[in-house]
């Protein structure tokens, strides 16, 4: 369950993990944060391989970006982020929603017909709500080896909007990240 794969992040020993990921958010999600611009570097398949050089940094951050917009809600939409930390080379996975999502109901993944699990979300702010969670090698090989996955959140305890992501060439696109 992503859930389960979600925790480690809440470990004090992790704080570092989380400082480097809300920094990354901060970039990424909310521009008016930071002066650095996200250059499209390449795309790889569905996959932009977006790249910013933080202020006072001196290397560049990239990450792999794919949106999708549900076409009979012009208003609902989702990003799905996958990067690296910096420390240890460990990749992540963050979705970001619309405001308005209905929180207590989690984010559900589903690659190819398979139901893999929810995570909760971590934060709104002006830019939409968050997921975050680590991927851990068995699940991003489930990814590589998927065609594609569905992301699910509610707007209400009954109402729930699917988005699908393309993981076409995600293996090839993450190759960028190394």
């Amino acid at each position: 369950m992503l859930e389960m794969i979600y925790t480690p992040l809440l470990r004090k020993k992790n704080t570092h993990r989380i400082i480097f990921i809300i920094a990354f958010l901060a970039l990424f999600i909310s521009p008016q944060l930071s002066n650095a611009q996200s250059i499209l570097k390449s795309r790889v398949g569905p996959w932009d391989v977006m790249c910013e050089t933080p202020t006072g940094a001196s290397a560049e951050i990239c990450a792999l970006v794919q949106k999708s917009q549900n076409k009979e809600r012009q208003n609902a939409r989702i990003g799905v982020t996958i990067g690296r930390l910096l420390d240890d080379g460990s990749f992540f996975m963050r979705v970001t929603t619309p405001l308005g999502v209905f929180l207590p109901n989690k984010l559900k993944l589903n690659i190819d017909g398979v139901e893999v699990g929810d995570t909760p979300f971590i934060k709104c702010w002006p830019g939409g709500c968050i997921t975050e969670t680590p991927l851990s090698s068995d699940l991003l090989n489930r990814f590589f080896a998927g065609r594609s996955a569905i992301f699910t959140y509610s707007l209400s305890p009954d109402i729930s909007i699917a988005f699908e992501i393309s993981l076409a060439e995600l293996k090839s696109a993450v190759s960028n990240l190394q």
